[in-house]
């Protein structure tokens, strides 16, 4: 798919390459406790910004897997002993045959392979900025974060449904009633639409008139009056919604273009990209789908995209 691009493709479990990776795994496990330290007050620093961390360390964690057999053991450390797999190592491990957790990863990945810069999703740059600290200890250094572009991708039936109902990417974050509503609202009949508007309008004007009045005469019954204004308002607005879900209940296959568009865009209340692969897009649209999403990508615009293929 990407032979046209230049990408590597690198499989970490080959042996030479875990050899080669060896030396940082072995400073990694000679400085673990120190490591894990780090991490735990980096986390901290992390939350008290208003952020969260996407790996949980505590003082027995370890950023290392223990491989035997061809199976990948926790490394937890206990009463000053580290254990796999629930028994004690009676020496310290091959370093080939350690294997780095999500916050190590791109530490011996970079290791590797000197990276002036790391393009990554949102879940990646969470990682990354939480393993700042054994960037710092073991490497030195640490590449430049660039948030990649996200993409959207609409066939022709769903920009359809997207024009007729005048919805964009980000009616469908707040959930599928929320796009059901939007929807009803704007299946209301243009005279039933008109008359609710101009019964909200004609309200909101005369208890603006009235409450103007009675600011001269009396500002608490001025006040009393703003917020009858408000509720008034406010349960118009209801009844405009009501009606648009009646007409939803109605037209059952407007119903299943509403669900069927929320799956589409926003499955399970996440990006396309959470929940499907590449693959049935390129069964559907053909392989060269990757030249013309290759097309749309601003490398330098880290916004959500919502592209038509």
């Amino acid at each position: 798919l990407f032979a046209d691009y230049g990408l590597l493709i690198v499989d970490p479990l080959r042996d030479g390459l875990r050899q080669l990776g060896a030396p940082l795994m072995k400073a990694a496990f000679s400085r673990m406790p120190a490591l894990v330290g780090d991490l735990v007050a980096r986390s901290r620093q992390l939350e008290d910004a208003g952020y969260h961390s996407q790996v949980l360390v505590e003082q027995a964690s370890s950023l290392c897997f223990y491989l035997k057999d061809g199976v990948r053991y926790s490394l937890k450390k206990q009463n000053g002993e580290w254990y796999a797999n629930r028994k004690p190592l009676t020496a310290d491990p091959d370093p080939a045959r350690l294997s780095p957790n999500a916050l190590l990863r791109p530490v011996l990945q970079d290791y590797l392979l000197p990276t002036a810069a790391f393009v990554a999703g949102p879940a990646e740059l969470a990682y990354l900025a939480q393993s700042a600290p054994p960037y710092e200890s073991l490497l030195g250094r640490m590449p430049v974060m660039v948030p990649r572009q996200g993409l959207t991708l609409a066939d022709h039936r769903a920009r359809k449904l997207l024009d007729r109902y005048q919805l964009q990417l980000k009616d469908f974050f707040p959930g599928e009633q929320h796009l059901n509503e939007l929807i009803a609202g704007r299946l209301v009949p243009a005279h039933v639409r008109a008359e609710a508007e101009l019964a909200d309008r004609s309200a909101h004007e005369a208890l603006r008139r009235l409450e103007g009045v009675l600011e001269r005469f009396d500002p608490t019954l001025a006040e009393a009056v703003a917020g009858s204004r408000r509720k008034i308002r406010y349960q118009l607005s209801k009844i405009h919604a009501k009606v648009g879900r009646e007409i939803l209940r109605q037209e059952e296959r407007l119903q299943e273009e509403a669900a069927w568009l929320f799956a589409r865009i926003y499955p399970h209340r996440q990006f396309q990209e959470r929940t499907y692969s590449i693959l049935p897009f390129l069964a559907e649209h053909g392989p060269d789908l990757i030249d013309r999403l290759a097309e749309q990508v601003n490398p330098f615009c880290p916004d959500h995209q919502l592209v038509v293929v």
